[in-house]
C-alpha cells in the first residue's frame, strides 16, 4: 500500500507554507500511487485473478489521490501558474469519469470552483461570477457547507474589487454565518478578514482593524502561515489608511517573510505596493520607488491585473504620469471595472495638460 507519510508531509508543508515544497511531496505521493496500482494490475493478471484486497487498497487510495490531484491545482493557483492549475484541475474532472465513489460530485464541484477562481486570479471578474453563482446550487444540493462558505466568500470579494459593496457584504456574511455553524475556524479567519478589507473600504478604519486583529489571533492558534500573513497585511493596509505609517510598516514587514515563503507573488506584490505608499508619504522617494518597481515587478510575473490597476492608480494619485494613465485606462476598460474607469475620467478632466491623446 503506498505510504501515506509522503500525504501528511505535503499537507505539514502548505499549512506551514511552503508550497513549492508541498507540491514536490504531493506529486511523489501521485507517482507511488500510480506505481502501486500499476504493480498490482500486473499482480492480478498473472494469477489470473481478481484481488479483491487490491481493490479495496485501490478504492482507499482514490479519495487520497484526488486530494493530492486537487491540492497541487489549488497550490498551481496561488502561485500563478494559472495553466498549470487548469491543467490539474482539468485532469482532476477526467480522472472522476467512470468512477463509482461516493465524493466524486464533491470533487468535481472544487474542480468547477477551482476553474472560476482561476479566472478570478486573471481579472475576469464576470466570467468568474458567472461560474461560481452556478457552483451555489450544486454546494446545497450536495449540502456542502464548507464549499458554500468558500463560494460566497470569494463572490464577496470579487464585488468588493467591482465596488459593489452592498453586495460584496451579503455574500461575506453568509460566509462569515457559514464558517461558523461548521466551526471551521480558518474560514471564520478569511471571512473577518474580508469583512475587514470591506470596512477599510468604507471608511471605518478601526472597525476594520478589530476585524484583521480577529483573525490573525484565530490564524496563530491554527498555525496557518498564509492566513497570518494575510491579516498582517491586512492590519498594516488599515494602519497606512489611518496615517499611522510606522505601524503599517511593521506590519507590512511581519507579513513580507511570508509571503516569501509561500512565493505567492500576487500577494507579496500588494506587500510592495504598500510600503511603497508608507515611503512615498514619508517623503521617502528612493524607497518608494525601490518597492514600486519590486511590487511593479510582481504583480507582472503573477498576472495579477488587479494588482497592477490598484499599483498604477495609487501612483497616479500622487503623481501626474500620462504614460502610466494610459496603461490603467486600458486596463480598467479591458476589465469592464466602473469604480475604476469613472476614477480615470476625473483624473483626465482634473489633469488634461499632462498628456497627449
Amino acid at each position: 500500500m503506498v505510504n501515506k507519510n509522503l500525504l501528511h508531509k505535503a499537507e505539514k508543508l502548505r499549512q506551514l507554507g511552503d508550497y513549492c515544497g508541498a507540491v514536490k511531496l504531493y506529486k511523489g505521493f501521485l507517482s507511488a500511487s500510480k506505481s502501486a496500482t500499476t504493480h498490482q494490475n500486473k499482480s492480478n493478471k498473472c494469477s489470473g485473478r481478481t484481488s479483491v484486497r487490491g481493490e479495496q487498497m485501490f478504492g482507499a487510495l482514490l479519495s487520497d489521490k484526488l486530494d493530492a490531484m486537487l491540492a497541487i491545482a489549488d497550490l498551481f493557483r496561488v502561485l500563478g501558474r494559472f495553466s498549470d492549475s487548469r491543467k490539474f484541475y482539468n485532469k482532476t474532472a477526467g480522472f472522476l469519469k467512470n468512477k463509482n465513489d461516493d465524493n466524486v460530485d464533491r470533487y468535481f464541484l472544487d474542480c468547477l470552483i477551482g476553474d472560476a477562481l482561476c479566472d478570478k486570479c486573471e481579472g475576469k471578474y464576470k466570467l468568474a461570477l458567472s461560474k461560481l453563482n452556478k457552483t451555489i446550487k450544486l454546494a446545497k444540493n450536495q449540502k456542502d457547507a464548507d464549499a458554500l462558505g468558500f463560494i460566497h466568500w470569494h463572490i464577496g470579494m470579487i464585488y468588493r474589487f467591482l465596488g459593489a459593496l452592498n453586495k460584496s457584504k451579503k455574500h461575506l456574511e453568509i460566509s462569515l454565518a457559514t464558517h461558523k455553524k461548521i466551526n471551521d475556524l480558518n474560514g471564520v479567519g478569511f471571512s473577518l478578514c474580508g469583512l475587514g478589507g470591506l470596512l477599510r473600504a468604507s471608511g471605518r478604519l478601526e472597525d476594520s482593524l478589530k476585524l484583521y486583529t480577529r483573525a490573525n489571533k484565530i490564524f496563530k492558534k491554527n498555525r496557518d502561515a498564509y492566513g497570518r500573513a494575510y491579516s498582517f497585511c491586512g492590519m498594516a493596509n488599515a494602519y497606512k489608511a489611518s496615517d499611522k505609517i510606522k505601524k503599517a510598516i511593521s506590519y507590512y514587514g511581519f507579513s513580507e517573510p511570508l509571503y516569501i515563503k509561500t512565493k505567492d507573488l500576487s500577494s507579496l506584490a500588494f506587500v510592495y505596493k504598500g510600503l511603497a505608499g508608507c515611503y512615498l508619504k514619508t517623503g521617502c522617494k528612493i524607497l518608494s520607488d525601490f518597492y514600486f518597481a519590486k511590487s511593479l515587478k510582481f504583480f507582472k510575473k503573477s498576472q495579477d491585473t488587479r494588482g497592477l490597476l490598484s499599483l498604477y492608480l495609487e501612483r497616479l494619485s500622487r503623481k501626474n504620469d500620462g504614460e502610466l494613465y494610459k496603461k490603467a485606462k486600458m486596463l480598467a476598460e479591458a476589465n469592464n471595472l466602473k469604480n475604476e474607469i469613472g476614477y480615470l475620467r476625473k483624473y483626465n478632466k482634473d489633469n488634461p495638460q499632462k498628456w497627449l491623446g
